[in-house]
């Protein structure tokens, strides 16, 4: 590995100042510009996480982490407005599908639940409401009228149970 110690006083440590990167130093670079964790770059690459630490810390590291962050993000760009500029394409087609009476049900309501959560109108996952005391009268009430809907529907049938 290409790197020098030097010893500092405040610290009563040595330090490590990577003056080249190696192949292990780019490695633990792209690894890093992914979000990996330094214990799972230590382990993956069987080194320490000190060693990461220190490739971490050093001013050229640093020097190559800007530049590759500055690729993804011109990158990010470049994505975004290649989708800014399919979006009025992507809307017309949306719109020959949902009024296409041979397509698929099914695709029909996938492609029309995206456009409303698009638009700012996502399906209704859970629904949310106050806190209600009941009595046991109230509760009385619920059951009664539960069982009736139930005998109603022929979900419920009475019984009598008799001991012999």
């Amino acid at each position: 590995m290409s790197t020098t110690s030097a010893f500092n006083p405040s610290s009563g440590r040595g330090t490590y100042q990577i003056q080249k990167m190696n192949s292990t130093h780019h490695a633990i670079l792209r690894m890093l510009v992914v979000g990996m964790s330094a214990k799972d770059i230590a382990a993956e690459l069987e080194i320490t996480e000190a060693m990461v630490g220190y490739v971490k810390k050093s001013p050229i590291f640093k020097k190559h982490m800007k530049m590759m962050q500055a690729v993804l993000d011109a990158e990010a760009l470049d994505t975004a407005k290649t989708i800014q500029q399919l979006q009025g394409l992507s809307v017309l087609r949306l719109g020959e599908i949902l009024s296409d009476p041979t397509e698929d049900k099914k695709l029909v309501a996938r492609v029309a639940q995206d456009l409303l959560d698009r638009g700012g109108h996502p399906r209704t996952s859970k629904i949310e409401h106050g806190q209600t005391v009941l009595t046991m009268e109230d509760i009385q009430k619920i059951k009664e009228a539960a069982k009736e809907r139930a005998l109603q529907s022929g979900q419920m049938v009475e019984a009598t149970i008799v001991d012999e």
